[in-house]
């Protein structure tokens, strides 16, 4: 089973890309992260972005990358 490690407020970043934000909301139902993206030039809802918890990375306090925010299998 797989464990989603994300919480609101965690900050994180798109593996593979330069996007870097906050979590707003995990979906555990469909293994989805909500994202408030930090350099979106618009407005909510439309700088709200959705991942798989597979595609972020937690990022610690200073906003360096700790580890992939699943456990399991």
């Amino acid at each position: 089973m797989i464990m989603i490690e994300f919480e609101a407020g965690d900050r994180v970043k798109v593996i593979g890309q330069d996007i870097v934000g906050t979590v707003l909301r995990v979906h555990f139902d469909t293994n989805e992260v909500v994202i408030k993206d930090d350099c979106s030039e618009y407005e909510a809802p439309d700088d709200e972005l959705v991942y798989r918890h597979d595609e972020l990375q937690l990022l610690n306090s200073e906003g360096e990358e700790t580890r992939y925010g699943s456990t399991g299998g």
